[in-house]
């Protein structure tokens, strides 16, 4: 038996910690949530319904079953009224209320959970109470004192619950029952879903957790348009601002089409992207080539690397490639999908050898291609206008514009927006409500590196208190790293800085150049000097955005002047 959380408070009623004993006694694989609130977890809409559920008890081989308990060693019933005067509506209406809206707001955020059934009943482990035949009360919703009593150890107490539980499902016209028992896996989910929403105080690591796995499915359900249409129209143009969910659609789509016995590709300009797609969704798909543009495609064309290679040999790798899929055309791909797309269309020989390599050309074949194609160019801006405007021409694909923002808070958005002086937002909405507990934007100044240096230690040190782990905090430069203050290596608040790498344990060191793309819980945006340019506002917009939780800047006092103006001006 796994109860969450391992031990009750003090105020917890006695008849809860009657309930609460039995269960931690038990030798069952079930997990018990105690004193859940589902108010934050349900939303606006079911604010009229029971708040709290006493106990939610996850049963493998049955469902779930939602507990009320009340202490009272006398309750009665009259028709009209409940005794005692504490007792203002109907126990079983609050249990079946609370079950309801567990289950309608658990299927909001992870569809699967539909062929779960979940039932409720009544302990009065105090009280003995008649049920009177009825047609909206069954004998199955209710354990009162002469059962509880009855019941001669923990191990009883769960085998009675599990036939009340059982007895409930197929008393229901709406509820069958499960044809395999949960797995593991769909334990774990649940248990990651509701552990924050205990009354009994949650740690800040489990907040942590449950924001992510929220977040996660904010994602899924706006990349189901764009899917739709790339059915209808398989040459597909989709543009939209940092966090919303671009390289998510590419990977999507990519799982899907990987069912079919077609090739994909599936690439981007920047190497950490294509490694993070590579390790963690296509490791063991022989149809899908997955990484960055360069390494994936040397790879693919078997193209021999010289020791050290020059600026040279790196130039003529879009032709090898062109000539590989021409003398090889069995070679090409069915299905194009680019991610970051704006890095790599900008590029004439970049474009003209996707189309060589893709099966019907740009006309015949079937691609989707993602990028931000406004907000976030560092080269061949003006090339990249360009040659959208003639691929569209030529070739008519569909355009489409993803517009709500499912990586940042809000307050992280809109302060990018502003510093990157836009005229209007690419953010039609931001998704992400319920934010952690810690703020969620700071600026800091500094004069010299080791001013910067102490304060990010600092800030290191009190994130690390509220929960976040080295990992989840990347270091981010305003500069080529060869030029940044803070060094591969170097021990920062007592972790040793690496560079962005998969499954890494310690703080990741990047520059903005090479971080493009990526996302990390809390980024340190640090050696911040700008002058007052276009390109370091497209700078400001880009790193900022890379926070799914929250941004810490460090800005160069003499730099200190532009920053207000142009927060100043927007």
């Amino acid at each position: 038996m796994r109860l969450i959380p391992a031990q009750h408070n003090e105020d917890t009623p006695p008849g809860e910690k009657l309930v609460f004993n039995l269960f931690s006694q038990s030798n069952s694989d079930w997990v018990v949530f105690h004193s859940l609130d589902i108010a934050p977890f349900s939303g606006q809409q079911y604010r009229i319904r029971r708040r709290e559920i006493d106990f939610i008890v996850i049963i493998p081989d049955v469902g779930i079953l939602c507990i009320e308990v009340k202490s009272h060693k006398n309750i009665t019933f009259d028709g009209f009224c409940w005794q005692p005067d504490s007792i203002k509506t109907s126990p079983f209406s609050q249990s079946s209320s609370a079950a309801a809206t567990f289950f309608t707001a658990l299927k909001s955020y992870w569809s699967e959970a539909k062929k779960i059934p979940v039932v409720s009943c009544c302990i009065f482990p105090n009280a003995s109470f008649e049920l009177m035949p009825n047609v909206q009360v069954h004998n199955c919703e209710l354990m009162d004192a002469r059962t509880f009593r009855s019941l001669k150890n923990a191990d009883e107490f769960t085998k009675k619950l599990q036939e009340m539980a059982i007895t409930s499902i197929s008393n229901a016209s709406n509820l069958f029952a499960m044809p395999t028992p949960l797995s593991n896996k769909e334990i774990s989910r649940l248990i990651k879903l509701c552990q924050p929403f205990s009354t009994v105080k949650q740690t800040a690591r489990e907040e942590i957790d449950f924001l992510e796995f929220r977040n996660e499915t904010l994602l899924i359900e706006q990349q189901k348009v764009v899917l739709q249409l790339f059915k209808l129209n398989s040459k597909v143009i989709v543009n939209g601002g940092a966090g919303t969910g671009k390289t998510l659609l590419s990977i999507m789509l990519a799982k899907e089409l990987s069912q079919s016995n077609i090739k994909i590709g599936v690439l981007c300009f920047n190497k950490l992207v294509g490694a993070w797609l590579k390790n963690h969704f296509f490791d063991h798909d022989n149809n899908c080539v997955v990484g960055s543009i360069n390494s994936a495609l040397i790879s693919y064309c078997k193209i021999d690397i010289p020791h050290n290679p020059d600026h040279l040999f790196w130039s003529s790798v879009p032709l090898q490639i062109v000539n590989f899929f021409t003398e090889n055309p069995a070679k090409k791909f069915d299905v194009l999908i680019i991610d970051e797309a704006q890095d790599i269309l900008g590029n004439d020989d970049w474009l003209n050898c996707l189309g060589h390599m893709l099966e019907g050309g740009f006309q015949g074949g079937k691609y989707l291609f993602l990028g931000d194609f406004e907000n976030q160019l560092f080269f061949n801006k003006k090339n990249l206008q360009t040659n959208l405007e003639l691929f569209e021409l030529e070739y008519t694909p569909t355009k489409w514009l993803l517009s709500e923002n499912c990586r940042n808070y809000e307050e992280v958005g809109e302060n990018a927006i502003r510093l990157a002086g836009m005229m209007e937002s690419p953010y039609s909405n931001y998704l992400k409500k319920q934010k952690p507990s810690i703020s969620l934007y700071e600026i800091n100044t500094y004069h010299v590196p080791q001013e910067q240096l102490d304060a990010i230690s600092l800030i290191i040190k009190d994130l690390k208190s509220h929960g976040y782990k080295s990992s989840e905090i990347t270091l981010l430069s305003f500069k080529p790293l060869k030029q940044s203050s803070i060094k591969v290596g170097d021990l920062v608040c007592g972790s040793k800085v690496k560079r962005s790498e998969i499954n890494t344990d310690n703080l990741v060191l990047e520059s903005i150049y090479n971080y493009k793309g990526m996302e990390n819980k809390i980024i340190i945006y640090f050696d911040i000097d700008v002058v007052n340019t276009e390109a370091c506002r497209d700078l400001m917009y880009t790193g900022i955005t890379r926070a799914t939780d929250a941004i810490r800047l460090f800005v160069n006092e003499r730099s200190k002047p532009i920053l207000i103006n142009w927060l100043m001006s927007n």
